[in-house]
């Protein structure tokens, strides 16, 4: 049975998806701007007619009728409602996320403290996987927008506790749902340990695009990553 893929304005076959841009974003707000008094107010039309330009501009290089994957986490202001907008507008299918942005730079306060009172890792840990569950397969806050994949961060050269349980949530969701995960990485660094730790909790390796390997000019330092935790993990085995 062939899994179908949630876009914003509904399941569509894989064999439709066409030339896909796997890590764009339409909009993007980091967790504090909706206090800054002195910025303008969000303008959803205003964004709609810079986002429908700007994807104009992308179909005039041969994206016309196919696939963008917004990769806006639920902490960096998604508007789906607008994802919607322009996908009816311009015909592009959209398919957006669930999913958390690093430690540092997303909701991890509002997160450490809901932990606090659900009693630990294990009762957070799936609340918030019960999130990106609801997302994939109910909708988006009252929206009928369900999100396609489910994208996670880490920041530069660490994973962090926190960064860890998202990565863990993200796993536990995809094991129900098939959804892909996709991720953030600083700079370039961690992506080795992003693959061995999503792997290991039990995510599907094909069901899984590391993100921004670019920001390391070093291509030796991805390659020799993945060989050395192979390796390492060979000689854990061996007597």
């Amino acid at each position: 049975m062939v899994q179908l893929v949630n876009t914003v304005l509904g399941p569509i076959a894989p064999e439709n998806l066409g030339v896909t841009l796997m890590h764009e974003h339409l909009i993007y707000g980091y967790p504090g701007w909706q206090d800054d008094s002195a910025a303008p107010p969000y303008n959803r039309n205003k964004a709609f007619e810079i986002c429908c330009c700007m994807v104009g501009k992308a179909m005039a290089y041969g994206l016309k009728t196919k696939t963008l994957v917004d990769a806006t986490p639920n902490d960096g202001q998604r508007d789906p409602e607008l994802y919607k907008m322009v996908a009816d507008k311009t015909g592009i299918n959209i398919i957006c996320s669930t999913g958390l942005y690093t430690e540092e730079m997303g909701a991890s306060a509002y997160l450490k403290v809901r932990r606090a009172v659900s009693g630990g890792f294990p009762a957070i840990t799936e609340e918030v996987c019960e999130t990106f569950l609801k997302d994939i397969t109910q909708g988006i806050g009252d929206t009928d927008v369900k999100a396609g994949v489910i994208k996670v961060a880490t920041g530069r050269g660490e994973i962090t506790p926190y960064e860890g349980m998202v990565l863990e949530e993200a796993v536990m969701a995809q094991k129900e749902t098939g959804v892909p995960i996709i991720t953030h990485t600083e700079d370039g660094t961690m992506e080795p340990q992003q693959a061995d730790l999503l792997i290991s909790l039990g995510a599907d390796p094909g069901r899984i695009m590391i993100g921004h390997m670019c920001g390391n000019a070093d291509i030796g330092y991805s390659t020799k990553g993945f060989f050395q935790s192979r390796l390492g993990k060979l000689a854990k085995k061996i007597p």
